[in-house]
């Protein structure tokens, strides 16, 4: 019984907080940057879009044709019912992402920020103790510019510009 309170409790407190949350007037910051994106980095993408595909449902989509077979190569993952234009994902709180190759620099699941200025980002970054590992890169293939950066505990988390 007394689980089924402290239960009861656990989940009233997070539907109260996600209720605050709602109401943007009681976020401490209403300019936040999103998290738009992730990168699954792997040895062979096709293999790997097969595993996720076959695991999670996921949608990956073939190699582009303008693909060079580089560091920049990539396989775009669909984890959610999307926008046909611009692939953004109809439902709240989902991101689509990608499957890349590990000689992009990272070895591990990151996720990607938007960011208006990738170069205004990393100043802040490196002054308040980050550091910037993967200079600013275009990605022709997804419209727009990537770095990677690693925060005070060596996370690294990457950061999208899109390009105007």
């Amino acid at each position: 019984m007394k689980k089924q309170a402290i239960l009861i409790y656990a989940i009233f407190g997070i539907l109260a907080l996600a209720t605050s949350c709602n109401n943007n007037d009681n976020l401490k910051n209403s300019n936040m940057n999103k998290v738009m994106w992730f990168d699954i980095p792997a040895k062979d993408l096709d293999k790997s879009a097969q595993f996720y595909e076959s695991i999670f449902g996921w949608n990956i989509l073939p190699k582009d044709p303008n693909d060079k077979n580089n560091a920049l190569s990539f396989r775009l993952a669909i984890t959610s019912l999307s926008n046909l234009e611009d692939l953004t994902p109809k439902n709240a709180g989902a991101i689509n992402g990608g499957i890349v190759t590990r000689d992009i620099g990272i070895t591990q699941p990151t996720i990607l920020i938007q960011v208006e200025s990738i170069e205004q980002k990393v100043k802040q970054i490196q002054n308040a103790g980050g550091k910037l590992i993967k200079e600013k890169t275009h990605l022709p293939l997804a419209g727009g510019y990537f770095a990677y950066i690693t925060d005070l505990d060596e996370n690294i988390i990457g950061l999208w510009e899109v390009k105007e």
